[in-house]
């Protein structure tokens, strides 16, 4: 490990303040860089690498300026962040210490004066680039927890431009590191799609603002368009990560143990009565899974919601494909049934219904989605009838409202009420 220029306990008590850091609350038992790189002037990259007490070493990309007695958060610095997209311009091939920082542009990228940082993000941190009139055109988003690997932050929009769907932003470049024999992606610079703010902000405000009824036919438009990226991704049959492949009994016991894995988490010991149902169908065999055997499981988008799409003047973007960040690059990268991202979505309705203290829009959101997204999603990527489609699709919401409880309970106990009222619903009839 390389001799940390900061002093290692300035780095131990400021990691821990950033939201993208992933081990709050446990005390750090060293801190030092694995590697880092001069971009120019005083604006440095590094590749930290922390262990937390009692746990395995992690890696998080940090810029940085003035070395180790300057600024640690480099990215709030406008001259690092021009530095950065000139560097993409330039198709760079920064020496390191240890490895190589490549900066790989695969589009055309003329000079971006303007940049800002955008709002605070859970695990990563996004710079919005804008042209000479102040345009936003590019978004570059760091991964602050460095894994070996592709992300499919990079890999799933590249693909798409093979496809016939356009409703995502395409990607522009990414940053890797390469250290024989790992390679790892660092940022991702994607073309800037202008917009009204995403799913989450624009429904919010529809329902806020009294116009539910006129919400529904934009809810279906995105049943559409989640139904056309599924489509879309389902047709890059000539690249093995993304071929689709049959659902076998294999699969559909993996996602059984998954969702019975979930219960396992301490946090839910109080809630055992309202669970007992769910535990009581899963150990019997989780009735709906069966009904997906011969179906096509293909790359999804992995962590769908409303506030992973982007609404514009007339239509709704689809984006951040990089899945849930806290899991393995591998595991995020592995295909699965169209009807998890489908879950996903109708579980944000729930939560947007009761936000806003609208609960009975909820349902109608939920119709109106599924109607648009049955009439346009290929018959080979979910069960044929009515009845199969609709227990296959409670198993996954079942086992996200599961999944938003444990969460609930950790980070925001007076949200928990959201998913233990979907499973009330879920849990009612057998």
């Amino acid at each position: 490990m390389i001799k940390v220029m900061a002093p290692a306990d300035r780095i131990a008590a400021w990691l821990p303040q950033q939201r993208w850091y992933g081990a709050k609350g446990v005390a750090i038992a060293s801190a030092g860089l694995r590697d880092r790189v001069t971009l120019g002037g005083d604006s440095e990259l590094w590749l930290v690498e922390v262990i937390p007490a009692g746990q395995p070493p992690s890696v998080y990309f940090m810029p940085v300026v003035g070395g180790g007695e300057g600024e640690l958060d480099g990215a709030a610095d406008e001259d690092l962040r021009r530095r950065l997209f000139e560097l993409f311009r330039q198709s760079a091939v920064l020496e390191g210490e240890k490895g190589a920082f490549r900066f790989e542009p695969w589009l055309p990228l003329p000079a971006s004066p303007h940049s800002r940082l955008l709002g605070a993000e859970q695990s990563n941190t996004s710079i919005l680039y804008s042209d000479h009139e102040r345009q936003p055109r590019w978004r570059l988003k760091l991964f602050r927890r460095v894994l070996d690997g592709e992300n499919p932050e990079c890999e799933i929009p590249r693909a798409l431009v093979r496809t016939g769907f356009r409703n995502f932003p395409p990607a522009a470049g990414r940053l890797v590191y390469n250290s024989s024999p790992a390679q790892c992606t660092l940022a991702a610079l994607e073309t800037y799609i202008p917009n009204q703010g995403d799913g989450w902000e624009y429904t919010l405000a529809e329902l806020r603002a009294g116009r539910g009824e006129a919400l529904l036919r934009e809810v279906a438009v995105m049943g559409r368009r989640t139904a056309e990226l599924h489509a879309a991704l389902a047709s890059l049959t000539d690249e093995a990560a993304f071929a689709p492949e049959p659902i076998s009994p294999i699969e559909t016991e993996a996602w059984r143990q998954r969702a019975l894995a979930f219960l396992a988490d301490p946090m839910l010991g109080g809630d055992a009565a309202l669970l007992a149902p769910w535990r009581g169908r899963l150990a019997a065999g989780a009735p709906g899974l069966a009904a997906l055997e011969g179906c096509r499981r293909i790359r999804i988008h992995g962590d769908y919601h409303l506030g992973q799409v982007l609404k514009t003047a007339t239509d709704f973007y689809i984006f951040d494909f990089e899945g849930e960040p806290i899991r393995p690059l591998a595991e995020r990268r592995q295909k699965g049934c169209v009807l998890q991202d489908v879950a996903g979505m109708l579980r944000s309705f729930g939560y947007a219904a009761a936000t806003a203290q609208q609960p009975a829009w909820e349902p109608r959101a939920c119709s109106a989605f599924l109607e648009a997204y049955r009439a346009t999603i290929p018959a080979a990527l979910v069960p044929a009838g009515e009845a199969d489609f609709a227990t296959a699709l409670r198993f996954f919401l079942g086992e996200k409202a599961v999944y938003e409880l444990a969460y609930e309970l950790h980070h925001r106990p007076e949200w928990a009420e959201i998913p233990r009222s979907a499973l009330r619903s879920l849990t009612a009839n057998p």
